[in-house]
């Protein structure tokens, strides 16, 4: 249930400048209290779009979490 918001610098047509990285979502999780590295996140790509994504994170060999990663325009 941890929901994160990714503020991204965002040009014309909403196209966002660089993507949003394991790293990105480690920081932001690290920020909240949450100790995970970026090598936990199971991310197929980075994140080149503004909007909800569902990501895993492997917590644990058998456990994985699902959080959601709203990345959003800076300044909102």
């Amino acid at each position: 249930g941890v929901a994160i918001k990714i503020p991204v610098k965002v040009g014309e047509e909403e196209k966002i400048f660089g993507s949003v990285t394991s790293q990105s979502i480690s920081d932001a999780l690290g920020e909240l209290g949450y100790e995970v590295s970026r090598k936990q996140i199971d991310l197929a790509g980075p994140i080149k779009t503004l909007g909800t994504h569902d990501v895993s994170v492997k917590l644990h060999h058998d456990v994985i979490a699902v959080i959601k990663v709203e990345v959003v325009e800076e300044g909102q």
